[in-house]
Order: C-alpha cells, then sequence, then structure tokens
C-alpha cells in the first residue's frame, strides 16, 4: 500500500494546474487505498473520504471556482482521529501527510510545474527521510488514540500541520490545507474554554489516570471538538505536580446532598428567612465541594409547605456562585409518631384518602390537574412511613401521576420486612439516612434494612437507594460497612445538616424544635438525648466512608456524587465529567499516599467557573 501512494509521486508532481494537482493526489489515495484488502474497515474509509474529496474539488474546478486551501476542511487528520484510533491509523496518518507533502511545491503567479523546484529552504517540503526528525514528534501512538494521550497527540499533531500546510510567503499554496476554521487562531469560540492537563479524573466511578478534561461554557465537552473546530483553551491548568509522599490531584464531580434541613443558623422550614437563608447556604455549600443538593422540609403544616415550596422553586437553576438548587425533599409530615427523631409530632398526618391527602397537604406540586410540568416539579423527595393508612395507596399514586419524576423514600418509619418489601413494590426507591428513625436490624426480622439485601425482586423493581449519615454519630462504623458491603451501587451520603451546620454557636433551631450541640459532631433536642440533625460537611462524611466501609476515596467519592445522581434521574447532566454533563467539579488534593481519607478540597469549579480556591 505504501508503495502505491510512494510510487506515483512524478505523476502528480507535473500537473500544471494546482487545484487539478490536489484532485488528483486525492484521487490516487482513494485510489490506491481501495485496491488494499483493508485489514480493518479504516483503509475503506480513507479511501472513500478522499474520493469525495477529490470529487468536491473537480466539481469545483469544473465550475472554475476557487479551489484554494479555504475549501479543505479537515479531510485525512480528522477522520484519522475520528473512525480509527489506533496504531495503524496513526502510523497510516503520517504516510498521507508526507505523501500529499511530497506532491506540494511552491508555485509563482499562474505557472507552476515540477521543473521549477523551490529555491529556498525554507519551502523545501517535508520528505519521508526528515519526517521523524522534524523538533514536534508525535508522542508513541497508544491502541486507543481518543484515550489518556490523544489530546497531547492532537496538540502536537496540530503543530505539525500548520508547520507542513500553512504557507511559507504569499506565493506558497499547499497542496492540501486544513483551512483556517479547523488551525486559524481566528476560530475562538465566544465561551470560555478551560483545559485541565496530566490530571486524574473520576469518569463513570472510576479514576481514569493522566487524563485531559475539556470545558466550554457551562458544560464538560469533547477535546476532540474543540480541537476539530480550531479551538484555543482560555485556560490551561496542569495538574502534573505530585509531591513525594502525595499523589496527583483527583479531579471529580460535584458533590450532591439530597438531605440539608438548613446551615449556618438558616432553617428552611422557616419561611420567614428562607429567601436569604437559600441563597446564603447555595453560597456557602461551594467551600465543601456540594455544587447541587436540596433544601428539606421537616414536619410541617400544610400552610408551611405551599408558602415555601414556591420560594425554593423560584430559587431553582444555575446561579452564578450558587450551589445549584435541583428541588425540595420533603422528609414528613407522613411519618411514624414512634420514630418521629426531632419532628414535631403535633404535625404528624395519615393518609386514609390516599393520593388526595398528600394532595391537600402539598398543594398544586403533587396535584397532575394544576399547571406543573412532569418534568419542571419543584419536589423530587417524599419521605414516608408506608406502614401508615392509606399509603401504599398514595406511594402508587405519586408512581402513577408523576413517574420517575418525584422519588419516594422510605423513612422515619416502624415497618417490618414485609411492609418494606411491598413499598418498594408499589414504588419506593429509596430509604432515608438508613438506620436512623427506623426498626432496627434483627436476624429474625430485618427491617427495612432488609430491602437493600434483596436477591430477588418482582419484574421493573429495584433495589431501593439508601442515604447514610457517616458522621461516626448517627450510624456505627460497623453498620455502615454491612450496609455499604451489602449494596455500594445504592449507597447515598447525605449531611442531613441542620441550622447549626457551619456555625460555632450550642443552640439552634431545627422548625419548631429547639437543639443544641453536645459534642464536635452531636447535636440533640434540647434536655434529651435524641439527635436532631448533623453539624457534618460532605468532606468529612466521604473520608468517613472510605474509613468505616474499607472503600477507595473513588468509591467513597461516587456515594456523593453518582449515586445521588442517579437515585434523582438526573445522572449524566449531575454526577459525571463525561461531556455533555455540566461542568461542576472539584479539585482535591490527596495529602498522603496511603491514607485515602487524607485528602481536602482545593479548588471547586461550578457551571465552569471557579467559585473557591483553598487559601
Amino acid at each position: 500500500m505504501l508503495g502505491s501512494l510512494f510510487g506515483r509521486k512524478e505523476e502528480h508532481a507535473g500537473a500544471n494546474n494546482n487545484a487539478a494537482s490536489r484532485t488528483q493526489v486525492l484521487d490516487h489515495v482513494s485510489r490506491s487505498l481501495s485496491r488494499q484488502r483493508p485489514q480493518s474497515r479504516n483503509s475503506g474509509l480513507l479511501g472513500w473520504l478522499a474520493s469525495t474529496q477529490s470529487q468536491i474539488l473537480a466539481r469545483r474546478v469544473g465550475r472554475g471556482g476557487d479551489a484554494t486551501e479555504t475549501h479543505q476542511r479537515e479531510v485525512l487528520i480528522s477522520l484519522a482521529f475520528s473512525v480509527a484510533p489506533s496504531n495503524m491509523m496513526c502510523f497510516i496518518l503520517n504516510s498521507l501527510i508526507v505523501t500529499v507533502m511530497l506532491q506540494s511545491q511552491p508555485r509563482t503567479s499562474s505557472n507552476w510545474s515540477a521543473e521549477s523546484p523551490p529555491t529556498s529552504p525554507a519551502l523545501r517540503p517535508i520528505s519521508p527521510q526528515n519526517f521523524y526528525d522534524s523538533p514536534i514528534r508525535l508522542a508513541p501512538a497508544t491502541p486507543h488514540m481518543l484515550g489518556a494521550r490523544a489530546d497531547e497527540n492532537k496538540y502536537r499533531m496540530r503543530l505539525l500541520t500548520d508547520r507542513m500546510f500553512s504557507p511559507r510567503d504569499k506565493h506558497h499554496i499547499p497542496l492540501v490545507s486544513l483551512g483556517p476554521s479547523v488551525f486559524s487562531d481566528s476560530s475562538k469560540s465566544a465561551e470560555k474554554v478551560i483545559q485541565l492537563l496530566r490530571c486524574d479524573v473520576l469518569k463513570n466511578g472510576k479514576i481514569v489516570r493522566d487524563e485531559t478534561l475539556w470545558i466550554q461554557g457551562n458544560k464538560i465537552v469533547d477535546g476532540a471538538t474543540l480541537f476539530f473546530a480550531g479551538v484555543k483553551p482560555d485556560q490551561v491548568i496542569d495538574l502534573g505536580g505530585a509531591t513525594a509522599g502525595q499523589r496527583r490531584p483527583l479531579v471529580v464531580p460535584g458533590f450532591i446532598d439530597v438531605q440539608i434541613n438548613g446551615y449556618f443558623g438558616y432553617d428552611f422550614a422557616e419561611q420567614s428567612k428562607l429567601e436569604e437563608g437559600l441563597d446564603v447556604v447555595a453560597k456557602g455549600l461551594l467551600k465543601y465541594g456540594v455544587t447541587s443538593f436540596l433544601p428539606t422540609v421537616v414536619s410541617s403544616l400544610p400552610q408551611t409547605y405551599q408558602e415555601v415550596l414556591p420560594i425554593i422553586d423560584a430559587k431553582r437553576g444555575r446561579r452564578s456562585g450558587h450551589a445549584e438548587i435541583i428541588g425540595a425533599h420533603l422528609e414528613g409530615p407522613f411519618i411514624a409518631p414512634c420514630k418521629k427523631g426531632a419532628h414535631n409530632i403535633d404535625y404528624f398526618r395519615s393518609a386514609p384518602n390516599g393520593f388526595a391527602d398528600l394532595i391537600e397537604c402539598y398543594g398544586k406540586y403533587l396535584d397532575p390537574s394544576s399547571s406543573v410540568q412532569k418534568d419542571d416539579n419543584v419536589v423530587k423527595i417524599i419521605t414516608v412511613a408506608p406502614e401508615l393508612e392509606g399509603m401504599l395507596g398514595a406511594i402508587e399514586g405519586i408512581k402513577k401521576e408523576w413517574g420517575d419524576k418525584i422519588a419516594v423514600s422510605l423513612g422515619h418509619t416502624e415497618c417490618n420486612y414485609e411492609q418494606a418489601e411491598k413499598s418498594v413494590e408499589s414504588g419506593v426507591t429509596m430509604i432515608t439516612h438508613l438506620f436512623n428513625a427506623m426498626h432496627p436490624f434483627y436476624h429474625r426480622e430485618p427491617g427495612p434494612m432488609g430491602v437493600i439485601g434483596f436477591s430477588s425482586l418482582p419484574r421493573n423493581t429495584k433495589k431501593p437507594f439508601f442515604g447514610v449519615i457517616a458522621d461516626g454519630v448517627h450510624t456505627s462504623p460497623s453498620s455502615i460497612r454491612v450496609a455499604y458491603n451489602a449494596y455500594p451501587e445504592g449507597a447515598m451520603l447525605v449531611t442531613d445538616a441542620m441550622a447549626g451546620a457551619g456555625l460555632d454557636g450550642d443552640e439552634f433551631m431545627l422548625g419548631s424544635m429547639h437543639v443544641e450541640r453536645k459534642g464536635p459532631m452531636e447535636v440533640v433536642i434540647a434536655g434529651t438525648n435524641t439527635l436532631a440533625g448533623s453539624v457534618a460537611t460532605m468532606p468529612f462524611c466521604i473520608a468517613n466512608l472510605v474509613k468505616f466501609a474499607g472503600c477507595s476515596l473513588a468509591e467513597a467519592v461516587n456515594a456523593a456524587t453518582i449515586t445521588p445522581a442517579k437515585s434523582l434521574g438526573i445522572y449524566g447532566k449531575k454526577g459525571s465529567l463525561m461531556p455533555g454533563a455540566d461542568a461542576d467539579f472539584v479539585i482535591l488534593d490527596q495529602l498522603s499516599d496511603v491514607d485515602e481519607s487524607a485528602f481536602r478540597v482545593a479548588r471547586v469549579f461550578f457551571a465552569g467557573e471557579e467559585v473557591f480556591t483553598v487559601a
């Protein structure tokens, strides 16, 4: 194949018309490739592309149109990198570039031929002998050219092609040009482009080493797309500098907390300060790496829900410098009095009329006849006790009318295993803070804990996700280890934070309840030993999960990113660093080469904007 490509050099070099010569070269490349028995689909595709390009050029020349370099667009390089990421493809690509350049000669005015070779060394085309002697060399190809070294190779190829295909003076027109829209600096994106180099990235739950991550505007994008569009990064962040005894920084998706009752002195059940509180909390959470969260409203009067939900709804969406409010988590009032926790029992309700009673309590946001759109409901999670009168029917009503847009979570419940199993079959997809405020695990009666160990389920029924508060107070390390190992894909870290989180004081409010701090991580209802939410941060819980469950840092981060995103049906947009995801990510400094729980939040990006940098 290579012999046939190089063997016809003189034939094309003697062409009298530059555009026609280009057509001949591409046509010859096409025929040469087509004659080979393809060992894969790649050579056939290259031949087809070259043939198509030659036909386009021929039609332009036939019409007397301009066939200069502005009409040639990413012919060989784009195909090489997009359809055939392999060592052989890189070899073929290099060979094709050499072949085309051997045909390229400078011209003056309209007269050009092989008999008028260039006299200036600067115009001498690159030959096979000096091709790899060029100062710009490709990094060794890998079996997956779109993998770890792809962006580096593409960048070097860009420099190489700029050198080979760009005019050396006003008389020199390259035989094949990739066009200014691909390699010209004039092709700048209107949106800011950030490139993270030499970083370890958590993708699809696994750490990818020595990766390059591209951000354009507020989205994660495919670096190859920007490369072929000729877009250069506005900011380059090189994370390759790990010191002795430390690992390289780890880039992870922004954390998602689906249960926050309040923070920084604000309680989300207090309507009078809710609007201000949502702003303060949304800003403050960013320093902990939390880029998305669900304000959680504990058991309250129906009037309270119907007042606070429109306020939360109005604060949803992506606002610069604020963690995104995805929606609301309604924790109560349809819960068991005997497992009330820090909820006010005066507000508790049952649902004898099923779904209708939930609509009466929460208002239009559960009413299917209202103007609220199914894809845009502010209510994302409702925690209920399934053993209450009429509750199984209510769960079925939620799933019938709202589908997977509202997750029903089992919590603050005295239900046994059979009742928990029936609730899952009816539509429950989550468990609120596993172990806390529910029937304890017992070998003859496992309670709600038993459903995460399902070995067989009815058709179309999945194991429920389960939240855990890994603050070392709400649940013992051993219990967390048992639950995590039973179903690691379902483990979801939540802080269950209350108004005292982020503050140094000792007395706070949780809804209408007075609470007080008993220890660094222990907050109780005043005058009792009943736990009343948490003051833990998400990084603290992640580090504890590594210690308690014996999992890796990557696995612990999954419980704060991928799993909550999946539980809400938003994975891909959130909880991911794959192209198309929101550009919400955290750079973690790993402080030890042996202890994965030793890390800190170093930098936080929200919507492609850096919003926190550690001092």
